[in-house]
């Protein structure tokens, strides 16, 4: 007989967790409530453009009072063109509360996270998460590079050294704080004087600044107005040179479909702050 009250629990998890609401998914997790196991599994997979697709495992465990909790799930990034680039990872659910299946997706391509932790003593605390690809521990799982709030990395400050568009707004600018805080490579526009260049920004808690991703042939603008706004600067401004390509290397589109792989709250076309963009689509495929 189904728990409806823990499966209503258990349901809100998934989406808050970013897993969907109503889908096949919770239509598995129904029967398999039921069967009353002592665990279970339960697999999906989330498709980001055409290129990258993220397959979850998520754990089940009965625990006290004969009810389910959402232990732990394993996620897989791989990717079509570049297999070599794969990924994965094992991401713990703490108290019902753990990284999205975004939050997932983007830890697994590199981006930091910004959310509240837990130690290993269970105490709370703010901070920025980055998986570290060099280390990992005796079960397999990458080490996390880990800022908290005394690193002193201020994202609201760092985005303010730099000309976006619009960022004058609060809406666009918390809109565009709270996307980069998920570990979002969200699309911007810059624009100095004369020049006006479209590319991909995302936190970078270690540099304390932003990472720049140029998209089509916009690297050598963006070079153009980094260069005006470093002599503005009272300090030195990095070089970017492992993020903009050299003035020799081809700049074409590809630079686009590499780095923005369809996020799911990102804004979609060449609508760039105006107002609070629609969600894009995301394609879900069950197992």
């Amino acid at each position: 007989m189904v728990n409806k009250e823990n499966l209503a629990f258990l349901q809100d998890k998934l989406k808050y967790l970013g897993f969907g609401e109503g889908s096949p998914l919770n239509q598995d997790l129904t029967e398999k409530v039921g069967k009353g196991d002592i665990s279970f599994q339960l697999h999906t997979a989330v498709s980001y453009g055409d290129d990258t697709m993220v397959e979850a495992k998520l754990y089940f465990l009965l625990g006290n009072e004969s009810r389910y909790y959402l232990q732990k799930y394993d996620a897989k990034l791989s990717y079509d063109s570049c297999p070599e680039k794969n990924k994965s990872q094992t991401f713990f659910i703490f108290k019902g509360k753990g990284f999205t299946l975004k939050e997932a997706f983007n830890l697994l391509e590199g981006r930091s996270v910004y959310r509240k932790l837990n130690d290993a003593n269970g105490v709370e605390f703010q901070g920025w998460s980055q998986l570290n690809f060099s280390l990992k521990d005796p079960a397999g799982n990458y080490r996390y590079f880990r800022y908290g709030d005394l690193y002193n990395y201020n994202l609201d400050k760092a985005l303010n050294i730099y000309p976006i568009l619009n960022l004058q707004n609060d809406d666009t600018k918390e809109y565009l704080v709270r996307s980069l805080q998920r570990g979002n490579s969200h699309p911007v526009y810059l624009v100095k004087n004369d020049k006006r260049a479209k590319c991909l920004i995302a936190a970078n808690p270690e540099s304390r600044m932003i990472t720049i991703h140029p998209i089509g042939g916009s690297a050598k603008t963006i070079k153009e107005i980094l260069s005006e706004i470093r002599k503005e600067m009272p300090f030195e401004m990095p070089e970017f040179k492992e993020v903009l390509p050299g003035d020799d290397e081809q700049e074409d589109d590809s630079l686009e479909t590499e780095v923005i792989g369809a996020p799911v709250d990102d804004p979609a076309g060449e609508t760039v702050f105006a107002t609070a963009p629609p969600k894009t689509q995301r394609k879900r495929i069950y197992k």
